[in-house]
């Protein structure tokens, strides 16, 4: 029910908006890069888990049907989803929050780390499950802990 095209826009216009921001902060170079991939990691997360949650409540309450035919209505499935959005919504704070000092250079890998580690730990296992969004989120995860890991001090 959530336009597509409505999430792109806005993931792109927020992580220009954040790009602009850390410039006027005076970052630049791989610092900024690496702040702004970050940036972009967190934002993604917040806006396609957002309008997944969403989703999700605007199903419920027209009473359609999922895919298997079932009507929607608050059960384990239903929680389960809500938790999943609820939680890498969390990790994407956190990789926002890490941002700044990530264009310091300031930032410890432990800290820098910890959302996109989480992150992988939950969307990974979603690959067999649905195939096309956790391999996205998983593919974006390993390539933000590998930015992570190049520009943050032990």
């Amino acid at each position: 029910m959530i336009d597509d095209r409505a999430v792109l826009a806005t993931i792109v216009i927020s992580v220009g908006l954040a790009v602009w921001q850390l410039r006027t902060r005076g970052a630049r170079g791989g610092r900024l890069f690496a702040a702004s991939w970050m940036a972009f990691f967190g934002i993604a997360l917040i806006v396609m888990m957002g309008a997944h949650s969403l989703d999700i409540v605007v199903h419920g309450l027209a009473r359609g049907t999922r895919i298997t035919g079932e009507p929607w209505r608050y059960d384990f499935h239903m929680y389960a989803l809500h938790l999943l959005g609820g939680v890498l919504i969390w990790q994407g704070g956190n990789a926002l929050r890490v941002t700044p000092a990530l264009a310091a250079g300031s930032a410890e890998r432990g800290v820098a780390l910890r959302p996109v580690v989480i992150t992988l730990f939950v969307v990974a296992p979603l690959i067999p499950v649905q195939p096309f969004f956790g391999t996205i989120l998983t593919t974006l995860s390993a390539i933000t802990a590998a930015i992570a890991i190049r520009w943050t001090r032990n």
